[in-house]
């Protein structure tokens, strides 16, 4: 038996991966959504959900879950058909990760309530990172069926449901159009009985969103190596001014200019209603996006701790919190040692 499955309502898709991998390889696995009152954090180092009890121990998160249980079948071919595809299965993995779920859950949650409503700016530039994604993947899908190689590997079933939110709740029939090759595949994994006993026989995708962006241009965003080798175009130089007699100049001593890079800094801040990074917080890298959903984890932290929530939700809540931290690069002020 591969165990137990226990995950948020909030995130399900992060449990159909696993759910979805098991109907590929036959495995019967038990799942269930995160009850506090009955399940306990406390057997699991990482407090993240999902996870798995198996006899060896637990594993989080839903990727290493989904490949725990592609390992238990190898001849099910999800992790594809020789080395080389393995490793584009793992590529893939990771790219969705970062590059699909990262924005489809800032969009969804800001549509669905989840979050408070993130700055206009925040919910443009999670557009643009998801249609740069898409793009991605349209590209990939040009001369083949699936992902990786002939058939379905964990990278289409994790792709497929991470995207499944976001095209349910936000991407209208509109902006899916821009991305024909992504729409077909989504709907062939979608008509695969081992999707549909997870998922659903009938998915109803958006059709009209209720979010208000702007749909960025429909490029790659690479460019061609012709385009990399050529050199850049020379601006063409103004007209020559009409010679002037030169005027002595008196040469006087100017203070050395402010330091714009800090003015830019504060004025920013203080235009977008947000706080500088606090001392020893380190500077942040994370896009504004993961940015917005470490503050969502913030808050919603704060907002369990008030309630006084049972211990192992606001563990779970703080352990989200951490790995978004780590994401954008935050990182928390020395505590001060007791006198």
């Amino acid at each position: 038996m591969p165990g137990r499955l226990v995950y948020l309502k909030e995130s399900e898709y992060k449990a159909y991966k696993s759910l979805v991998a098991a109907k590929f390889c036959g495995i019967k696995l038990d799942a269930a959504v995160y009850n506090p009152s009955r399940d306990s954090l406390e057997h699991n180092p990482w407090k993240r959900l999902p996870y798995l009890e198996t006899e060896g121990g637990v594993i989080a998160n839903s990727n290493a879950i989904a490949r725990h249980i592609g390992r238990m079948r190898p001849d099910t071919n999800l992790f594809g058909a020789r080395f080389g595809e393995a490793c584009q299965v793992d590529s893939w993995m990771e790219f969705c990760t970062r590059e699909i779920e990262v924005p489809a859950g800032v969009l969804v949650w800001s549509q669905q309530k989840l979050i408070a409503a993130p700055e206009q700016k925040v919910v443009d530039s999670a557009v643009a990172d998801l249609s740069r994604s898409l793009q991605l993947l349209e590209s990939q899908l040009e001369k083949r069926p699936f992902v990786v190689g002939k058939e379905v590997t964990l990278a289409d079933i994790a792709l497929v449901c991470s995207l499944l939110d976001v095209f349910k709740f936000v991407l209208d029939d509109k902006f899916r159009s821009g991305f024909p090759k992504v729409s077909a595949w989504f709907q062939t994994c979608l008509a695969l009985p081992q999707f549909q006993s997870v998922i659903g026989a009938k998915v109803a995708l958006c059709t009209k969103s209720n979010l208000t962006f702007a749909p960025p241009a429909r490029t790659s965003g690479t460019r061609t190596s012709a385009q990399q080798a050529a050199p850049a175009s020379k601006p063409t130089p103004p007209p020559a001014a009409a010679s002037q007699p030169k005027k002595k100049e008196s040469v006087v001593s100017q203070p050395p200019p402010a330091k714009q890079s800090e003015k830019t800094s504060v004025v920013s801040n203080a235009s977008t209603g947000s706080a500088a990074p606090a001392a020893g917080s380190g500077p942040t890298k994370g896009t504004p996006e993961e940015l917005a959903a470490l503050q969502a984890a913030k808050d919603k932290v704060r907002e369990l701790k008030t309630a006084g929530a049972e211990k192992g939700l606001i563990e779970a809540a703080v352990a989200e919190m951490k790995r978004l931290k780590d994401v954008c690069g935050e990182v928390d002020p020395p505590k001060k040692k007791k006198k």
